[in-house]
């Protein structure tokens, strides 16, 4: 079960509270009840992506530093002529309708977003981004 909160909401849960049961995801780093393969534990950033961009690539910094990312997934919105839709991220329905997603740039800094077609004008996302740290 995962809830979300804004990142003011999530900085405000007490230190030591009971969240047991509760995944949370916020924009701020949190550290997650999850442990790594190598016994490090595993932190959480949900990263706003704003707007798809229209058959190009689009690159967002996650601003995460000194990290071993363990998971790179995200969730889409939109809506078309035909209805409105919420999707995994990455997302293939058939070509050319294509969204990947992936940490690259400089020293991989950046989440980078790329599209097959014009997905710009009305879908927008969130990478969520999970992380042992170096």
């Amino acid at each position: 079960m995962g809830i979300w909160l804004p990142a003011a909401q999530a900085q405000s849960i007490p230190s030591g509270a009971q969240t047991s049961g509760y995944d949370v995801f916020s924009t701020t780093e949190v550290l997650t009840n999850k442990v790594w393969i190598d016994g490090k534990l595993i932190y959480r950033k949900v990263v706003p992506l704003g707007n798809f961009p229209n058959a190009t690539t689009k690159s967002v910094p996650h601003g995460i530093v000194n990290a071993t990312f363990t998971s790179v997934s995200g969730i889409g919105w939109g809506s078309n002529a035909y209805g409105a839709y919420s999707f995994n991220l990455p997302f293939v329905y058939f070509s050319p309708y294509e969204i990947s997603m992936q940490i690259g740039g400089v020293g991989g800094a950046n989440i980078e977003i790329r599209t097959t077609s014009n997905f710009a004008i009305t879908y927008v996302g969130y990478a969520i981004l999970e992380y042992t740290k170096n």
